[in-house]
């Protein structure tokens, strides 16, 4: 199943910009920042890369993956802040940048798997509210603690997309997003 494999991927990827993060968090600012640029061609495009190529998609093109970032930023504005704030004070910040690290590689992973499970365009104006719908599902309730998206929910939300076309993907977030309030 293409979903239990993309969750096992997104897992190691979270796994790797954990170890990252936490590693910068030693040292604070600005070890910080240049994690935070590092990890986006050595974590986040490789993540994309892989799930796309999971679901046999071609690879998204910068203009697209840019629409989509700037469609998903103030979704994850929040994470942003958080890791900004509290991630760049010298040891205190390993923990943060770690929360952070798995929560942001989570989020973008399982968007990843919406996108490539509905098909190998990427409708970029659907974009924030599958975050929303995201963080709905696999809420953080707690800023000091990270919780792993259960398995089964992942791979029933990600394979609930599967071969849908541009509207019917739209329909069905638009849906799961009425259902969760």
């Amino acid at each position: 199943m293409k979903a239990e494999q993309a969750y096992r991927i997104i897992m190691q990827k979270a796994e790797d910009n954990t170890v990252a993060q936490s590693l910068s968090g030693i040292i604070g600012w600005p070890l910080t920042i240049a994690t935070d640029i590092a990890v986006i061609p050595l974590i986040y495009v490789p993540l994309w890369d892989r799930i796309r190529e999971l679901y046999d998609r071609s690879n998204i093109s910068q203009d697209v993956s840019t629409k989509v970032i700037t469609g998903i930023i103030s979704e994850i504005f929040v994470d942003i802040a958080l890791d900004k704030i509290m991630g760049n004070i010298p040891l205190i910040g390993i923990y943060f940048n770690a929360i952070c690290a798995k929560t942001m590689t989570w989020r973008l992973g399982t968007l990843f798997g919406m996108l490539a499970a509905r098909g190998d365009e990427v409708d970029d104006t659907i974009v924030k509210e599958s975050m929303v719908l995201i963080r709905k599902t696999f809420p953080q309730n707690d800023m000091f603690k990270f919780r792993t998206p259960d398995k089964k929910t992942f791979i029933d939300l990600v394979e609930s997309f599967n071969g849908l076309s541009t509207e019917q993907y739209k329909s069905r977030v638009i849906g799961l997003l009425e259902c969760k309030g």
